[in-house]
């Protein structure tokens, strides 16, 4: 955005016959900042089969906002979980929490399917500004899903009468 303002002289008696002219050049540094990873607590998700597991988030800083230590001086985001091909919903996942965060991960996984190692992805948005090209940010999420253990030490076996 470009401005341009002339000086006038206060006093009336005062006679001036040049003018100053000059422009500001007001830049939002919002517009390319560039949004940082999701800082995760654990780092890896780690959770049985069957049961839950959860990690959390604080709000997702951008480089002007660390540069300037300004919290959420490009405004508020949004987030969204995906499979690691950055498309496709998450299974399994959930995100829940406040605006402004702190944010939590839960993994319910419940299929077989489910056991081993996953990346997923979370995509961070600046609400505000849609046109800036770093708007989207995707942060790799590690989970491992380990399989449900049995204890056979609990199984009994009640030997049923044979009929001949």
């Amino acid at each position: 955005m470009t401005s341009v303002f002339t000086y006038t002289p206060q006093d009336p008696d005062f006679t001036e016959t040049d003018t100053v002219t000059f422009s500001i050049t007001i830049i939002d540094p919002c517009e390319t900042t560039v949004i940082n990873d999701a800082v995760f607590s654990p780092t890896t998700l780690t959770v049985i089969n069957g049961e839950t597991g959860t990690m959390t988030f604080n709000e997702v800083t951008d480089s002007i906002e660390v540069l300037r230590n300004i919290d959420t001086l490009c405004q508020s985001r949004s987030y969204v979980l995906y499979m690691n091909d950055g498309v496709t919903p998450a299974s399994f996942l959930t995100l829940s929490g406040p605006a402004g965060g702190p944010h939590t991960i839960t993994a319910a996984p419940t299929l077989d399917a489910h056991e081993g190692p996953w990346q997923f992805k979370l995509k961070t948005t600046l609400d505000a500004y849609p046109s800036n090209a770093n708007n989207d940010h995707m942060t790799s999420i590690p989970v491992v899903v380990n399989g449900a253990s049995c204890n056979p030490a609990g199984l009994g076996w009640v030997a049923t009468p044979q009929v001949t």
